[in-house]
């Protein structure tokens, strides 16, 4: 009995030690799977706050603009863009958001408190 234990020992340890590889590389896996999920999600949910605080912005900085306060319509759009940039930067940066999309944003705001452009 004795020297069969011997003889199949060196199996028996192999195969435990395959059977642990198999089940460490799967848990491995699942957590890997797990916080890469969650991190997708925060990124969701940072990108949202984003948008949410970047129109917000535009928002508020068309509804400042008046006709006296700017001649043209670059100056307004300018305007509202500097606002942006200055109220919410973490967001304009985090969204990186180029300027030809601020203006853009920025005329489409200030349409809709109609100001005249």
């Amino acid at each position: 009995m004795q020297n069969l234990l011997t003889a199949v020992q060196p199996f028996l340890v192999e195969g435990l030690a395959t059977i642990l590889v198999a089940v460490f590389t799967w848990l491995s896996a699942s957590i890997k799977g797990h916080l890469s999920d969650r991190s997708a999600h925060l990124v969701l949910q940072s990108e949202a706050i984003f948008r949410e605080a970047l129109h917000r912005a535009l928002e508020t900085g068309a509804a400042q603009i008046s006709e006296a306060t700017a001649t043209s319509t670059p100056q307004k759009i300018e305007a509202v863009v500097r606002y942006v940039n200055k109220s919410v930067p973490d967001a304009v940066v985090g969204l990186k958001a180029q300027r030809d999309v601020l203006e853009d944003l920025a005329r489409s705001k200030l349409r809709q408190f109609g100001v005249q452009l």
